[in-house]
């Protein structure tokens, strides 16, 4: 748990996150066409901006949880176990982290390709927009690289073993559904002894 948050919530919630700005995104790029004014172009320029703006707010906070995790895992580790030595279990998370965080790295190298990019507006005179050479190197060479370090660093290879599946959001809201039942029936045997002697 992060922030006292169970991962699957934080997994759930960042995907609605991911999911809003993509929307957003998709908003702003549908808004208006090369034959529209220059006004309706830069609304939907801005609106397009704001849904990559979005997409990275996003990732800074998701990066924040990464570090509290980190420290977190940091702290575990430090205290002795039961033979006296440390955990000493670093190299079975730390490795994806570090993945984690360089791909979350090349994701916002594009991002920030983007809001340079269509800062300026769609113009002749714009190179970001005219010459391939930026596209390939500041949006296609860092996706290829955030997507090389997860083969590289397959998650599969790191969370093994009992425990390791993540609860999708449907198991959490099942067993949560399941605790409440069980509290109410608990309350209710609680209450029909109380009862009866009355």
């Amino acid at each position: 748990m992060i922030l006292r948050l169970p991962a699957a919530t934080i997994s759930a919630a960042f995907v609605f996150f991911d999911l809003a700005a993509f929307i957003i995104q998709l908003i702003g790029g549908s808004m208006a066409g090369p034959g529209d004014s220059p006004e309706d172009q830069r609304r939907a320029l801005n609106t397009y901006m704001g849904g990559i703006g979005f997409q990275q707010f996003v990732i800074v906070v998701f990066v924040g949880l990464c570090a509290n995790f980190q420290s977190q895992m940091a702290k575990l580790e430090s205290q002795p176990n039961n033979s006296g030595s440390s955990h000493g279990r670093r190299t079975k998370w730390f490795p994806l982290l570090c993945a984690l965080y360089a791909a979350l790295a090349m994701i916002t190298v594009r991002i920030l390709y983007r809001l340079i990019e269509f800062s300026g507006g769609i113009e002749e005179g714009n190179a970001l927009t005219t010459k391939e050479i930026y596209f390939y190197v500041l949006e296609a060479a860092p996706m290829l690289v955030a997507l090389s370090t997860f083969i590289l660093f397959h998650p599969g290879k790191f969370m093994n073993g009992p425990g390791s599946d993540m609860p999708g959001v449907f198991t959490l809201l099942k067993s949560k559904l399941r605790g409440w039942k069980r509290e109410e029936k608990s309350d209710t045997h609680e209450l029909l002894p109380k009862m009866s002697v009355s």
